[in-house]
């Protein structure tokens, strides 16, 4: 009985080391929002690829783009 004791301790301990080891190799998760931003490639572009739905992780949705300007809206048609 009591080895049988001593066998599951010994057993749990080896699985709680390989659990504990298994994320030893793997890179952290970046943990500053800016250098997420810059990782994916979103700081300084251009604006006409989005890589997200709101262009950005604080989903401003703002585009740099210049097409359309005060000049040209009042010629916008429905499409």
């Amino acid at each position: 009985m009591k080895m049988h004791g001593v066998i599951e301790l010994l057993s749990g301990l080896i699985l709680l080391a390989g659990i504990s080891l298994h994320g030893a190799d793997s890179p952290g998760l970046p943990l500053d929002l800016a250098d997420r931003q810059q990782r994916v490639g979103m700081e300084g572009d251009d604006g006409s690829d989005w890589l997200l739905y709101g262009r950005n992780y604080n989903a401003w949705r703002f585009s740099p783009l210049t097409w359309i300007n005060k000049e040209n809206v009042g010629n916008l048609e429905l499409a």
